[in-house]
């Protein structure tokens, strides 16, 4: 998590070098502040742009560093989404693989002819393929992330 107080720490600083912008993902403007810095010894304007873009940041250098720290949640948060649909899928094979092994009591039954009961409908394989169903809806942006978090509890708490 990116913090203001070294945001503004570096605009004091550094901002005539774009330092701060840079520091917040905005690389492309980073590199114009550099351009301005260097254009500036031929002509005095481009320093009176740069002059002007360090006032501005003064303001909004802050919701900046909350936006970039917004996105970074959100990359986490997806992260965390696909690594547990992907421990969810390797759970379901693992339960699927145990259910098609017999075990010593179901072999016994069957040596001296005891029916065996129908298998159960399988849930969590069928949760796992409603939480891919829901994913792909929200990485084609048909759900928002807090729709996809409620049902995807609705679906684990089914």
């Amino acid at each position: 998590m990116k913090s203001k107080g070294v945001a503004y720490v570096l605009l004091i600083f550094l901002g005539w070098l774009g330092i701060h912008k840079f520091y917040v993902g905005k690389v492309g403007m980073g590199v114009v502040y550099i351009l301005l810095l260097v254009s500036g010894f031929l002509l005095w304007i481009p320093w009176i742009l740069l002059v002007i873009g360090l006032l501005i940041d003064l303001f909004i250098l802050g919701s900046q560093v909350d936006t970039c720290n917004l996105a970074q949640s959100n990359r986490n948060l997806l992260n965390q989404t696909a690594m547990l649909a992907q421990g969810t899928a390797n759970l379901s094979a693992r339960v699927a693989a145990n259910q098609s092994q017999p075990n010593a009591m179901t072999m016994q039954n069957r040596a001296i002819g005891v029916p065996t009961p129908p298998p159960a409908p399988n849930q969590s394989n069928n949760q796992v393929e409603q939480l891919r169903k829901l994913k792909s809806l929200l990485d084609a942006g048909i759900l928002t992330q807090e729709e996809f978090e409620a049902e995807k509890q609705k679906i684990l708490n089914s």
